[in-house]
């Protein structure tokens, strides 16, 4: 079962950003990096007990049925690993499709934490959702800034009303699927 949680394997944030923490976001990251390996050595040991018990079950069977418990045995692990093969498979595909929705928004100079909003069932329907939010983000921007030029142009202090635009889009993008 792969786990999908945030990674703190120490690597260094790519933007250059100093990041701090608090000690109780030190305490949960400590303890979610805890619990994770708990939970793996769970499984690896209720596996390992399983595993040991069905041996234990197989050596004490005769002849035919030994030989049909052993090939269920090993189609029993075999369908395990393509699982979770799959899984992987599932994880990196997903995760090939973020990173060329994020490039493909970073070419039209739009944030790239979409990327994971406007994945589509494909890369067709990803950039065509990708295409839409650009149309909606250019509206959205061109009507604020007739707006503002309606009004005589920037006021003082409109300066500060920049960083919420993309709130605003946000906002305005809330429950919208494409």
């Amino acid at each position: 079962m792969a786990d999908e949680s945030k990674d703190y394997s120490g690597s260094p944030e790519p933007q250059g950003e100093v990041k701090t923490f608090t000690q109780e976001d030190v305490n949960n990251i400590v303890a979610e990096v805890k619990a994770k390996k708990q939970r793996q050595i769970d499984e690896a040991v209720e596996k390992a007990l399983k595993d040991a018990s069905e041996r234990q079950r197989i050596e004490s069977l005769q002849g035919e049925e030994r030989l049909k418990a052993e090939y269920e045995a090993k189609l029993n692990s075999v369908e395990a690993e393509r699982a979770k093969r799959e899984e992987e498979l599932r994880i990196a595909t997903r995760e090939l499709a973020i990173s060329k929705a994020e490039a493909q928004l970073a070419s039209l100079n739009l944030p790239t934490e979409f990327a994971v909003n406007l994945l589509g069932e494909d890369d067709k329907q990803t950039a065509k959702n990708i295409q839409t939010f650009n149309s909606k983000v250019n509206e959205f921007i061109t009507a604020k800034v007739n707006e503002s030029l309606a009004r005589g142009g920037p006021q003082i202090g409109a300066a500060q009303t920049v960083p919420n635009a993309m709130a605003e889009i946000d906002k305005a993008m809330a429950g919208r699927l494409f």
